[in-house]
């Protein structure tokens, strides 16, 4: 890399840096009426700016739902899917202001999430969906905070700004890099993990091949390896937006480890049900099937897909 490169590189971290810093400061004072209204204008903004992003979600759209959706339905979605991410990150950071009143006036839990607070070790395992920043911070709010992986960007003073402000209010993270031996212990214990799990993995990484929307995609097992090692049950939950400003925080049945023949393959059943439940609020802007199975028509996947040896 050049030192012309670097440099910009580095500015540019600082303008992110500062970015962050300014929402951080001007966002949690705003109405919620106003935070609603300005997510609505920043979502449309990234939809006709960031057109690539536009691209590989429509090309996502299109492989799982194939003919069933015209393309206004894929643009209509695609226009949720770049507001919900934008509600999503002002979301993040506004709920830290006047926590606990905001938590309990936004955010309504169902029974459901009781399975979270029981004792005993537990894996809640969610995707990019709805509000999973938001989903963490109701463990806290439960009085059961997880100990949360996060994967770092390429801005480490972003990440540890980032780090420090989900802190605040007790939440607990693990670098992705060297996070096994810290969960181990966590679990150990009968403590309780979570995880965002419909992200890629490199195949060469030890990838389980799952079924998600018909095709073959590569998902961290994770969750499954460690729910077996420590007989803890694995709970998909969710935090999706709802039509009034707040949200609802819920979770499916645990699944446990003695199950289901292949966990992974259920984790991801449970992804696909709630993402076709309110596919305008899943980030379709990320390379999701980024891999193509060796036994897969290339075909098949977006254009962004890459062969693979393996699966």
């Amino acid at each position: 890399m050049s030192k012309t490169t670097c440099l910009g590189e580095g500015l540019l971290q600082r303008f992110h840096y500062g970015l962050a810093r300014l929402g951080v400061a001007l966002v949690p004072p705003l109405s919620r009426r106003t935070v609603l209204a300005l997510a609505r204008v920043l979502g449309a903004a990234g939809y006709r700016l960031l057109a690539r992003d536009r691209a590989i979600a429509r090309a996502n759209l299109a492989m799982a739902y194939g003919e069933a959706l015209s393309s206004t339905a894929r643009d209509a979605i695609v226009r949720e899917a770049f507001h919900s991410f934008t509600r999503t990150m002002l979301d993040s950071i506004w709920f830290l202001h006047d926590f606990p009143n905001r938590m309990a006036r936004w955010i309504r839990v169902e029974p459901s999430m009781t399975a979270w607070t029981e004792s005993g070790p537990i894996i809640a395992v969610t995707a990019h969906l709805g509000n999973w920043e938001l989903l963490g911070q109701t463990g806290v709010f439960l009085g059961a905070p997880p100990l949360s992986v996060a994967a770092r960007s390429r801005n480490e003073t972003l990440d540890r700004f980032f780090a420090s402000q989900r802190a605040r209010h007790g939440m607990r993270i693990v670098w992705r890099e060297g996070a096994l031996r810290v969960l181990c212990q966590e679990l150990s214990r009968g403590g309780r993990v979570a995880m965002v799990l419909d992200q890629h993995i490199r195949p060469s990484e030890g990838a389980a091949w799952v079924r998600f929307f018909g095709r073959l995609a590569a998902m961290s097992p994770a969750a499954a390896l460690l729910a077996r090692r420590y007989a803890a049950p694995i709970l998909p939950a969710f935090c999706v937006a709802e039509a009034d400003g707040g949200y609802r925080a819920f979770a499916h049945p645990p699944i446990f480890p003695d199950g289901p023949a292949d966990l992974n393959q259920a984790i991801a059943d449970a992804f696909e049900r709630e993402i076709r439940a309110c596919p305008g609020q899943w980030l379709w802007m990320y390379k999701r099937w980024k891999y193509v199975p060796s036994r897969a028509s290339a075909d098949e996947y977006p254009f962004y897909a890459h062969p693979s040896s393996e699966g």
